[in-house]
């Protein structure tokens, strides 16, 4: 890939660990930044080549002591932030821990890509873990809403012999119902997401954000694989279903690298046009020879999958 230019942002912060009293701070404050229009014209940062899993970036380190930065308001850090990115003709950034309070701002929930890309060999190994057979498994699969519930359908329609698709787009699927039947003899069966019954399947995988409780549904000691896991989802969890054992999230390396995996996800999605297109689209599906293919360029492994279960 071309790495003539810069690829992806990272930006932070100068360590400081000089203590000033109050008074001192709104001094500083007075005299040195001026919190309008014309200072963010006057940019002041230093900017340094990184280059991370064979990508080139920039490290850009912004004027503002860490133990300070709270201090100036969001709207002119905001707007310095993207006068830098303007420059640079880069889109996003990664910010580094002491800016997270922007993360909102700058679009930093990237990182449910990697639950897509480790999916095909994640559920393999939760199942394995699990004593769990791929063809007698009755799987459940919550629709994300959008296309990306058809990257997840292609694949475990490789070996699926019962499928329920629970969805708030039942018409939407009545298609998808006749021709999964014609293609591979299998009777999908497809339910509301407002139902109060009981579904059947003893392995679900959940790709809605929100849809949490319906969890109250399915059978016990059911088995979860759950690519948009939430605090709100644990919280219901840990209250009514503690009998369920769920994979949530995965440690990995990338290129024999361990880094953070927001920064991780920043890179791969600047440096790969499919995964920023997937990202950016909902109407946008990836096939799983697609995720392999990105998987091994980036020499993605998984270290260790997080699973949870408060079963006693």
């Amino acid at each position: 890939m071309d790495q003539l230019y810069p690829k992806f942002i990272v930006i932070e912060l100068p360590k400081c660990n000089e203590k000033r009293t109050w008074i001192q701070k709104v001094f500083r404050m007075l005299s040195h930044h001026s919190y309008d229009a014309d200072a963010i014209k006057r940019l002041n940062f230093n900017a340094n080549e990184i280059m991370l899993i064979g990508t080139k970036g920039l490290r850009i380190t912004l004027p503002f002591p860490e133990n300070e930065v709270k201090e100036i308001p969001e709207d002119y850090l905001d707007n310095y932030i993207r006068k830098i990115l303007d420059l640079y003709d880069i889109p996003g950034c990664y910010l580094s821990r002491e800016l997270s309070f922007l993360n909102s701002r700058f679009d930093m929930n990237k990182k449910w890509i990697f639950e897509y890309l480790f999916f095909k060999e994640g559920i393999t190994l939760f199942l394995e873990k699990c004593g769990i057979q791929k063809k007698t498994a009755r799987f459940v699969v919550i629709d994300s809403g959008n296309k990306k519930v058809e990257t997840i359908l292609q694949i475990i329609l490789e070996y699926t012999n019962y499928l329920t698709i629970v969805t708030n787009r039942v018409e939407h699927f009545k298609n998808a119902v006749e021709v999964v039947y014609e293609e591979t003899g299998l009777m999908m069966e497809v339910v509301s997401a407002y139902t109060q019954k009981n579904i059947m399947g003893n392995v679900v995988i959940n790709l809605d954000r929100d849809c949490y409780r319906i969890y109250s549904n399915f059978e016990q000691d059911a088995y979860v694989i759950d690519l948009e896991f939430t605090d709100k989802k644990l919280d219901y969890l840990a209250n009514r279903r503690k009998d369920l054992t769920i994979l949530y999230d995965y440690d990995f390396l990338i290129d024999g690298q361990k880094l953070e995996k927001e920064l991780a996800a920043e890179i791969l999605v600047r440096d790969n046009w499919k995964l920023s297109r997937f990202v950016k689209r909902t109407e946008m599906s990836l096939t799983a020879s697609e995720l392999e293919t990105i998987s091994n360029y980036y020499k993605l492994q998984i270290q260790k999958m997080k699973i949870l279960s408060m079963r006693k």
